[in-house]
């Protein structure tokens, strides 16, 4: 951890890996959109002091979610299943859907991926930045959302930055896949340390990101309020040949040394193959969401 808070992390250079990421990493699943469009709901004024409900004409106070940022959204994964959210919402509501949800990532290659499944029907901003130097206006936006992301950004810089654009009253959400509550939520490092006979180093390692991050004490202490933290539990099935790609897009792979890359590979296609039924391979996947409110 250096003083401003951040982890250093090696290995992350996902672009490196944009073709399996984009084949290897499924959409969210719907219990976990449905769970962020309750959160992203019209704020109770009982929450809030008389001074803060005031603000409710001023157009920096947030009096409900039209305006989202992802915030390291990669290919756009998430992004795009929140720009259908909003659709909806607006479809059932009745608004006009002049969509106002922009993706943010600091991945040259990655923005270049996403800006690709723009369609006639959704148009989605990527913009290349980090939290640290976007160049948003000041409260901008209603909510904004780091999806199995955040781990890699926590410092204290990146937390004034969100905050900065960010309204009066906006809700901040991050999604975590916890792996620690998952019976292999580590099996592609123990794979990877197993061939080469030793220790990745632990910077490169998620079992090592994951023990210093906790998510809920970052939005407490960074000073957002009405925090809630839920728990949700989804399955996910996958062919051995996406797991296989799954884990190439793995920022784990990318700290692996290309000389045990190919035996590491074949190990672990034989072990999927060996515990699949024909040929799919079902996980139990752990998320822990947290949301705060400025």
């Amino acid at each position: 951890m250096t003083e401003t808070g951040e982890v250093k992390v090696i290995g992350r250079e996902f672009g490196k890996s944009v073709e399996a990421y984009e084949k290897g990493r499924q959409r969210y699943p719907h219990k976990i959109i449905n769970y962020i469009d309750e959160l992203m709901d019209y704020i109770d004024e009982d929450d809030y002091s008389e001074s803060d409900v005031d603000k409710k004409s001023d157009a920096l106070f947030c009096p409900g979610i039209e305006t989202i940022l992802d915030i390291g959204c990669g290919t756009g994964i998430a992004t795009r299943q929140l720009a259908e959210m909003l659709t909806t919402r607006n479809t059932e509501l009745g608004y006009d859907n002049d969509l106002a949800i922009y993706g943010c990532d600091v991945d040259p290659k990655m923005i270049e991926a996403a800006r690709k499944h723009n369609t006639d029907k959704i148009t989605i901003p990527y913009i290349l930045a980090s939290p640290q130097n976007m160049l948003f206006p000041d409260y901008m936006f209603d909510g904004v959302t780091a999806f199995s992301a955040f781990h890699w950004f926590y410092d204290n810089k990146s937390i004034e930055g969100i905050k900065r654009v960010l309204k009066r009253g906006g809700v901040f959400i991050i999604v975590h896949r916890d792996r620690n509550r998952e019976t292999n939520g580590y099996e592609y490092e123990a794979l990877i340390e197993e061939v080469m006979g030793t220790s990745l180093p632990d910077e490169a390692k998620m079992s090592f990101v994951n023990a210093q991050y906790h998510p809920t004490h970052i939005v407490i202490n960074a000073g957002f309020r009405n925090t809630t933290y839920k728990k949700l539990r989804t399955s996910q099935i996958h062919s051995v040949e996406e797991e296989v790609t799954r884990m190439l897009s793995m920022s784990i792979w990318s700290a692996t040394p290309d000389d045990v890359k190919q035996k590491a590979l074949e190990i672990f296609e034989k072990r999927l193959r060996t515990s699949s039924f024909d040929g799919y391979v079902q996980r139990t996947l752990e998320w822990d969401i947290v949301s705060g409110r400025k």
